[in-house]
């Protein structure tokens, strides 16, 4: 992004980004209504050893139940052995079925 003054001029891809994140708000608040009212954020950067890439990640997960420390680990296992390939993704998990799924994933 330059700056002219007070303004600001946006590329294509600033402008995508934006709308992307507009609707990654609007998803996490319809899962919200729906009781996934509990949420924990990771970030960090995931190395990929054999493409010598390194690229940051954010991940939310919205949960229908407070996290307790087996939820966490659960977690914690999941993602040490999966890594999205977006660098921001939504997910939930479900108290009833103990699963986690992803509803979202943003560039």
């Amino acid at each position: 992004m330059s700056k002219i003054g007070w303004l600001s001029l946006f590329d294509a891809d600033e402008i995508k980004g934006l709308e992307e994140l507009a609707g990654a708000k609007t998803l996490k608040r319809h899962w919200i209504k729906e009781g996934y009212d509990q949420q924990m954020s990771l970030y960090g950067v995931v190395t990929n050893e054999a493409l010598d890439e390194s690229g940051y990640k954010r991940i939310e997960i919205l949960s229908n139940t407070n996290y307790t420390e087996k939820i966490i680990s659960l977690i914690y296992y999941f993602f040490r052995y999966f890594k999205p390939e977006a660098p921001y993704t939504l997910w939930i998990y479900d108290e009833a079925l103990e699963s986690i799924k992803e509803i979202g994933a943003y560039p």
